[in-house]
């Protein structure tokens, strides 16, 4: 059966276009929905949606424990069913603290996060590979947040990847892309480009569903922009250093971005940043000392 909206991705599996996308799996004869989303009316368009598709809303499953992806469910009339994600995505779910901490790297204002003040309680909590429903897998894509989750309806061969990968017209307009491990968030990249290879169509969060050659074409685009990022921030330190985080965070959001240079846009570009310096810390390229009472970054 068609709803207004919905695109089929397979004999149970619909997509509703947004940023970020909503995914609808049946199951059973009954509905999960994967990453609700977020904006006006967004709650009741799911749930219309699903009514026409001829059941009701069971379980809702989360990527990732950021507001935009489930601020929705708010709306979803009287909803009782199940909320399942990742262990390490519990704190961001259920704590405002939480989630602003991984987001900016410390407690900021409602008004500064400019997100709605929504948490909700996990109900369900799942481990990587593990089997949630028939034919439904969660897998590893952390790096975008620790706890970031991909899930494969396997018998449709879809792959809902979540912020593990970002469209173009997201990866253009940021140019940072947001990760509290960005070197991880590249692992998770590698991972969807061996899934594509077995023939599954890749849903990201913000941006068109890819499939094949698309597809790989779009994971060598956020590749691209990780080393695009992990070099500038080399570069930088090499040519400017020793640097303090603000500096280098403002500098890249300039050279790298096209979003409104904002400290809300900073703190999110800093995070991404950070993991950065701490990768080239690893390799031994970078190290951090105190110097005028500010922490920088000078190459060895």
């Amino acid at each position: 059966m068609k709803s207004k909206g919905l695109r089929k991705l397979g004999e149970r599996t619909w997509v509703l276009p947004g940023s970020p996308n909503t995914v609808i799996v049946d199951v059973d004869n009954d509905f999960l929905v994967i990453d609700p989303g977020i904006g006006e009316n967004r709650g009741h368009i799911i749930e219309d949606s699903v009514k026409k598709l001829g059941g009701k809303i069971f379980a809702v499953a989360l990527t990732h424990g950021h507001t935009d992806h489930f601020a929705a469910l708010q709306d979803i009339k009287d909803f009782k069913g199940r909320v399942i994600a990742h262990r390490l995505c519990i704190g961001l779910i259920e704590s405002l603290e939480l989630r602003f901490n991984v987001v900016y790297g410390g407690v900021v204002t409602k008004k500064f996060a400019s997100m709605p003040s929504v948490t909700f309680k996990v109900t369900d909590i799942i481990e990587w590979n593990e089997e949630i429903f028939p034919k439904i897998r969660a897998i590893d894509l952390h790096g975008h947040t620790p706890g970031h989750t991909g899930f494969l309806v396997e018998d449709d061969k879809v792959l809902v990847a979540g912020d593990s990968i970002l469209g173009e017209k997201v990866l253009k307009r940021f140019g940072i892309p947001f990760a509290s491990d960005l070197r991880s968030w590249a692992e998770s990249l590698r991972k969807l480009e061996e899934y594509v290879n077995d023939g599954y169509k890749i849903v990201p969060g913000h941006g068109p569903i890819a499939e094949k050659g698309r597809a790989k074409t779009l994971i060598k685009e956020n590749l691209l922009r990780v080393k695009t990022v992990y070099e500038y921030v080399y570069r930088t330190i090499s040519e400017k250093g020793p640097i303090d985080l603000d500096k280098l965070a403002v500098l890249a959001t300039k050279e790298l971005s096209e979003a409104q240079l904002t400290p809300r846009q900073i703190f999110l570009n800093r995070t991404t940043l950070l993991s950065i310096l701490s990768w080239l810390e690893d390799e031994g390229k970078i190290e951090a000392v105190v110097n005028n009472d500010r922490v920088l970054f000078k190459v060895l």
